[in-house]
């Protein structure tokens, strides 16, 4: 091993990482300060565990797109999550989305036509057997037809 140098030494300031080089001049080892060799480690660290769960999403993507491709999930266009966050409610968003008229809905869902018009406009709460029929025609989880208060279905 020929010589020690310092990194900085083109800048003209002093530094405190030195580089141990071979007779021809090639960089062999690199002498810092342990604080500095700590935070590279953390640093490397912290991009193997980003590097890690960019893998991991990729992966859930992937198993995600698998099952949409296959029918088994379903993407909805953001209208209908606006609509949801601007406080309509999701009854009548997913009614309409499916383009069922109220009659319809009703008639699947086994409830009438008078009752859905009050669950859609906040008169009534939907008891879990309702949600769950509901649910069921307009094809989604029950949750997603939950209010936004998320107060516990009522009873009919």
């Amino acid at each position: 091993m020929k010589d020690l140098k310092k990194a900085n030494e083109d800048s003209g300031e002093p530094s405190m990482l030195q580089v141990i080089r071979d007779e021809a001049g090639a960089p062999l080892y690199a002498v810092l300060p342990w604080d500095t060799y700590q935070d590279l480690a953390h640093w490397a660290g912290e991009a193997a565990k980003a590097e890690r769960e960019d893998a991991m999403d990729a992966a859930h993507a992937a198993r995600l797109r698998a099952r949409i491709d296959a029918g088994e999930e379903e993407l909805f266009p953001s209208e209908l999550i606006e609509a949801m966050d601007a406080g309509e409610n999701p009854i009548r968003v997913f009614r309409k989305h499916r383009a069922l008229t109220q009659v319809a809905l009703a008639a699947k869902a086994g409830i009438e036509q008078s009752y859905l018009s009050a669950l859609e406009t906040g008169a009534k709460t939907p008891s879990a057997k309702t949600l769950r029929e509901l649910a069921r025609v307009l094809g989604v989880d029950m949750e997603i037809l939950l209010p936004d208060d998320d107060e516990p279905p009522g009873d009919e």
